[in-house]
């Protein structure tokens, strides 16, 4: 499995642009898993059977629906210990913005000034004048120009056994 992240600010584009490069790489035969890094905790609805789970103690509950697994754990758990469960081609990352590994960097409505982190391999701009707003060290690519946006994720991406966490 190879990874490549996608990391910006707030309401810059990452999720549709994640959703793109999802779409894209089916389109080329690849399977596809995802992984949030989000701000928020994410709970099950109260009282339902899996909060109640949670609330007892349990260190990971599973709910297994006709067509669906959730698998829910108490505490964060590692990334190298996440990957465990991924068997995909390519396992594209929201956010994580820390973590040494290739990246596309929304910039969405702000400026090119903003300072990539390490890693970025190209910066994606949701408008045309900003991707003339400031030279920078990396590509910078419109969201629609999805073919390419696909090449550089199936080039750059590398295998989670080369991950440094």
């Amino acid at each position: 499995m190879r990874i490549f992240a996608v990391s910006g600010y707030s309401g810059t584009g990452k999720t549709t642009l994640i959703v793109a490069l999802i779409d894209g790489l089916k389109k080329r035969g690849h399977t596809v898993s995802t992984v949030k890094s989000s701000m928020e905790d994410s709970m099950p609805p109260e009282n339902s059977d899996t909060w109640k789970h949670l609330k007892a103690g349990v260190e990971m509950s599973i709910l297994q629906g006709p067509s669906s697994t959730t698998i829910r754990f108490k505490e964060r758990i590692s990334l190298s210990k996440t990957l465990q469960v991924y068997d995909s081609d390519f396992l594209l990352v929201e956010g994580m913005k820390g973590l040494a590994i290739p990246r596309f960097w929304c910039v969405g409505e702000g400026a090119l000034e903003d300072v990539p982190p390490p890693g970025t391999v190209a910066m994606v701009a949701w408008k045309e004048s900003a991707t003339t707003a400031k030279e920078v060290d990396v590509p910078v690519l419109l969201p629609d120009d999805v073919e390419s946006l696909v090449k550089i994720v199936e080039r750059e991406a590398i295998d989670v056994s080369d991950l440094v966490l």
